[in-house]
């Protein structure tokens, strides 16, 4: 009876432990995916055993998805009763083939771009996500880089660089000086990539990527109107 108990014991946190893996990954998968004008929204709403999926303007094999399940590291799509494409996580993309055998990938709403590392001249693939084979792994090509100590891989936009946001019009300068020539004016609420920070003096400069430009930022600048005023230029983090 003692034996018995163990085994099911041991059963019983295999499933539990199965039933969080499967939890935790259909957490990394809500919300919008999108592949062309095609919109796909995975929400985590029981639906018939599986979970509720909403198709919005798409066609195809994805036009009949209304509901979805996870089989070990797959995202399976479900329409109509029958599987209509199975997917694999990598980063922001969710990857693979439909039923009829053809490529698709779904890209997450307002992923974020993501600028190779300081040193890697392109070789390296910042996916992340649930695929940890050698060929789809973190920044060093070396398999999965996990999200802290959770279950997961880390996702193309936790892995970027980090932001700020600006909170004024700013003027991003060709060197870290006021006198210098302006690259570009950035409307406020711009979000920007930083690269580096360092103290120039009594003001803090960092060399920022904009829109596809690269130049200064200084976090603290006197106001136009009152130069003994003092203007916060960004924000630490970025939001909508």
């Amino acid at each position: 009876m003692r034996m018995k108990s163990v085994v099911a014991a041991g059963v019983g946190l295999a499933i539990c432990a199965l039933a969080a893996s499967a939890s935790a990954q259909r957490g990394d998968i809500l919300g919008e995916w999108k592949t062309g004008g095609c919109t796909l929204t995975l929400t985590d709403k029981d639906w018939f055993g599986d979970w509720r999926a909403i198709s919005f303007a798409c066609q195809g094999d994805l036009f009949h998805v209304d509901r979805y399940r996870i089989e070990g590291d797959t995202l399976v799509l479900v329409g109509m009763g029958a599987p209509k494409a199975r997917l694999r996580m990598r980063g922001d993309q969710l990857v693979g083939k439909d039923i009829g055998g053809r490529d698709l990938t779904l890209t997450r709403k307002g992923a974020a771009p993501v600028l190779a590392p300081r040193g890697n001249s392109g070789g390296g693939r910042p996916n992340g996500g649930w695929d940890s084979g050698n060929n789809y792994g973190g920044w060093d090509d070396g398999g999965c880089i996990k999200y802290g100590d959770s279950t997961r891989c880390a996702t193309q936009a936790e892995m970027g660089p980090p932001q700020v946001q600006t909170v004024i019009r700013a003027n991003l300068r060709s060197s870290a000086s006021l006198d210098s020539s302006i690259v570009q004016k950035l409307e406020k609420g711009t979000c920007v990539a930083l690269q580096e920070c360092r103290q120039q003096g009594d003001q803090l400069w960092c060399k920022v990527q904009a829109d596809g430009a690269t130049g200064y930022l200084v976090q603290i600048s006197p106001s136009s109107q009152n130069p003994r005023e003092k203007l916060l230029v960004f924000k630490n983090g970025c939001r909508d």
